[in-house]
């Protein structure tokens, strides 16, 4: 996500269904991280969603790095939704940002023809995200501000195709990047002849 999007291992638990609470705790490392400490709490009701959640990270070298998180969803006339998501950081002197965003469409359907759109607004001083989810260069600056657009379709059952871009400014020395992406992805079955809404997919080519 908007903090850290590396694959993750240690050990995770969750209790909870959406309604309407959820909790998820974990423990662990990521690539950025030796240890990592998240705690996750969510509060669903209906289609209005608030989140929030507590990080620590024991960076590479041994410096720590605590992140905040607060963030809201709501629909907006029935086919977009608007998000919202503070976050607090404590490694820097700037420590405070955000990101809003601005959807339509399901982001995780496996249906034929679905359609996902987003544009989303960034504002993250560096101690406010260790790996960051987009294919921007968010990772190689002292931390940014910009904006993102996305797109993903499922072309057929197994093939999205995947577009983003991504316009953004080191809030350091104010040098700019912009970065267009492009993605053709395969997910594939994990167990048995299960029908496609019952099984998990995972990400095989990208």
């Amino acid at each position: 996500g908007n903090i850290y999007a590396s694959r993750f291992k240690g050990i995770q638990v969750a209790y909870g269904d959406h309604h309407p609470w959820y909790y998820e705790g974990a423990f662990g490392k990521v690539n950025e991280a030796d240890e990592v400490t998240a705690l996750t709490a969510i509060y669903q009701k209906g289609e209005h969603k608030l989140s929030l959640g507590a990080y620590g990270f024991r960076m590479d070298g041994g410096n720590n790095r605590n992140i905040g998180m607060l963030g809201y969803e709501m629909p907006l006339g029935g086919l977009w939704r608007v998000g919202a998501q503070y976050l607090l950081g404590h490694d820097e002197t700037e420590p405070g940002g955000g990101v809003f965003s601005l959807s339509r469409g399901e982001e995780n359907s496996w249906e034929k023809g679905n359609l996902y759109t987003y544009a989303k607004y960034y504002y993250q001083p560096r101690a406010t995200y260790v790996e960051h989810t987009m294919n921007g260069v968010a990772d190689y600056m002292h931390g940014f501000k910009g904006y993102g657009l996305g797109l993903s379709y499922m072309l057929t059952r197994d093939w999205v195709l995947s577009l983003e871009y991504d316009d953004l400014e080191d809030l350091q020395y104010g040098t700019r990047s912009r970065t267009l992406w492009a993605g053709l992805s395969y997910y594939f079955k994990n167990y048995g002849n299960e029908e496609p809404e019952d099984q998990d997919k995972t990400e095989g080519t990208k």
